[in-house]
C-alpha cells in the first residue's frame, strides 16, 4: 500500500505536497527538466509557421487565437506530462532547446503563446493589459505603484503572481543580471509553522 504524496491542508499543520522542496532538492531532481528533441523542435516550428498567415507580423493578433490553432505535433505528449508536472507534481517545469537565435520574434512569440493557450486562459500582469510583456528595463522603479519589477533593474524580491501558473520566455542571454529566482511557497509556509507557529 503506498501512501499520499499530498494531504489536504489544515491551517496550523505543516503541509504535505510533492510541491515542497528547497533549492537543493530541486537541484538534485532533473523531473523538471524538460529537454526538447528535434522532431518536437520541428513541430512547434511549423506550428509557428502555420499560424503566421492568421496573425502576419503582429503578435497582438495572437490574442485572438485559441489552442485549436495551436497544433503542438508530437510536443503534446511532453506538454502532457509538463502539466501533470505542474498540477500534481514539484509544481515547476523548465523546457531547453527550443532554437530561439534562429528564430523571428513572432515565431517564438507563437509558439510560446501557443504553448501557454494548451495550458490554460491568459491573463495580464501589469496595470497597461499587456499579455505579452518583456522583461526588460524601461527606466521605471518598483517605487511607483503602476509599474512592474521586470519593467525596471532593480532586483526583485520573492513574489506570488496572480495567475495559477507564470510562464517565462528566455530570447536572449542578458547583458547582466536577468536571473530568475523560485521557491516553494509551501516549503516556506511550512519552515514559517515550524519557526513563528502565530506569524502564519
Amino acid at each position: 500500500m503506498t501512501t499520499s504524496l499530498r494531504t489536504p491542508a489544515v491551517l496550523g499543520k505543516p503541509v504535505v505536497d510533492p510541491a515542497i522542496w528547497v533549492g537543493e532538492e530541486l537541484q538534485g531532481n532533473q523531473s523538471w527538466l524538460y529537454e526538447l528533441g528535434s522532431e518536437e523542435i520541428n513541430g512547434l516550428l511549423a506550428m509557428a509557421r502555420n499560424v503566421r498567415p492568421l496573425i502576419g507580423d503582429d503578435p497582438s493578433r495572437l490574442l485572438a487565437l485559441d489552442k485549436s490553432h495551436f497544433n503542438l505535433g508530437v510536443f503534446q505528449h511532453t506538454l502532457a506530462s509538463i502539466w501533470r508536472q505542474l498540477r500534481d507534481g514539484m509544481g515547476v517545469a523548465l523546457i531547453r532547446g527550443l532554437p530561439l537565435g534562429d528564430m523571428e520574434p513572432i515565431e517564438a512569440a507563437s509558439v510560446y503563446w501557443g504553448i501557454g493557450r494548451h495550458l490554460g486562459d491568459a491573463r495580464s500582469n501589469n496595470p497597461e493589459g499587456d499579455m505579452l510583456g518583456h522583461v526588460t528595463d524601461l527606466g521605471k522603479t518598483q517605487d511607483d505603484p503602476n509599474s512592474r519589477g521586470y519593467q525596471t533593474s532593480e532586483a526583485m524580491d520573492y513574489h506570488c503572481d496572480q495567475s495559477s501558473i507564470v510562464g517565462l520566455l528566455c530570447v536572449r542571454e542578458p547583458q547582466s543580471g536577468g536571473r530568475s529566482k523560485i521557491a516553494s511557497s509551501m516549503a516556506v509556509y511550512n519552515e514559517l509553522l515550524r519557526r513563528d507557529p502565530e506569524a502564519v
